[in-house]
């Protein structure tokens, strides 16, 4: 929350929002098979989501797009946040090694890290 009002007096002083990264909201699940991850990425566009883990570490980067609405006259209300985001998500310990599988799912994410050792 402190993050998003952060976000906002940053608009209101009329700096860029291009240049700023912001952190979506994410769920971790220890599994049978390993962890599950799911992380709010409403409106990105998969091609534009970069996942890696390194070590204990989880990385989610990606960058959120505004699409062109002709229609529009004039901006009235802007909420949303279109700019390059990063989350890290920190295992208690090393999931390796491993296999990284993907779902999108209304807005949602879903990271499975699936585990030899489970």
């Amino acid at each position: 929350m402190a993050e998003r009002r952060d976000l906002l007096w940053l608009l209101m002083r009329g700096e860029r929002v291009s240049e700023m990264t912001w952190s979506p909201a994410a769920d971790v699940y220890r599994t049978p098979y390993g962890w599950l991850v799911k992380v709010e990425l409403a409106g990105v566009s998969l091609e534009d989501v970069e996942i890696s883990l390194d070590g204990a570490d989880l990385y989610i980067r990606g960058v959120r797009r505004d699409m062109e609405l002709g229609e529009c006259l004039e901006c009235y209300q802007m909420e949303l946040v279109y700019s390059r985001f990063e989350r890290i998500v920190s295992f208690p310990r090393t999931p390796n090694p491993c296999r990284i599988e993907t779902d999108y799912l209304n807005g949602l994410l879903i990271i499975r890290l699936v585990c030899e050792e489970g």
